[in-house]
């Protein structure tokens, strides 16, 4: 038997699915220091996609939305695409004014000389409506990997592997509209901004 709540979603997604999902976008967090605390440069690979798909055991696909692989435009939800997010990331670790210099890697391409490389996941990127139908909920869950070694030039020594995970939520219905976007948009930021403010902590300061 299909719920009421099951099939306005059904309905909704049906009807948005013309459209466009909303555009992803990031303002970084205001810098937290005065000088830099890494002096070495910091080379990032970007974000690989570790997530689950939407029709892995035990996840209801009629209420739940992987961010990283796809949006939605009934429902304002703007897709967490693991390439552009390596691209804020590095935007966030420059803006933070904790490190000297930093530096995106593209496939196929390695540091140019000493230095710390740092590799990144996307874990989880998630958006759940929640089961219950007359009172639905939305709840955003962001699971975050990073790992930290020195670029082969500095000998390629592990430095650490952390997971970071955010969750924010839940917020009452109804669902739909640019708040789950400013949601969305809010929780990354805030996300970046702590990972950053770790790394910058945990990182070799020369």
């Amino acid at each position: 038997m299909v719920s009421r709540w099951t099939t306005v979603l059904l309905s909704s997604a049906v009807l948005g699915s013309a459209c466009s999902a909303p555009v992803f976008r990031y303002t970084p967090n205001p810098p937290s220091v005065n000088r830099p605390e890494v002096q070495a440069p910091v080379f990032f690979r970007g974000f690989s996609d570790r997530t689950t798909d939407k029709s892995a055991p035990g996840l209801r696909a009629h209420n739940f939305y992987n961010l990283a692989r796809t949006g939605s435009a009934a429902f304002g939800l703007p897709r967490l695409d693991p390439s552009a997010l390596g691209e804020f990331f590095v935007d966030e670790l420059r803006r933070s004014g904790r490190f000297t210099s930093v530096r995106r890697l593209y496939p196929r391409e390695e540091p140019d000389g000493p230095g710390i490389l740092v590799t990144g996941a996307v874990e989880r990127a998630f958006m759940d409506f929640g089961a219950e139908e007359r009172t639905p909920t939305e709840t955003l869950s962001l699971v975050f990997a990073l790992q930290a070694a020195d670029a082969p030039a500095s000998g390629g020594a592990a430095l650490f592997s952390e997971r970071y995970e955010h969750s924010y939520g839940p917020a009452p219905s109804p669902v739909g509209g640019p708040k789950e976007r400013a949601m969305i948009e809010r929780s990354v930021r805030e996300a970046f901004g702590l990972m950053a403010d770790d790394l910058a902590k945990r990182l070799p300061t020369r």
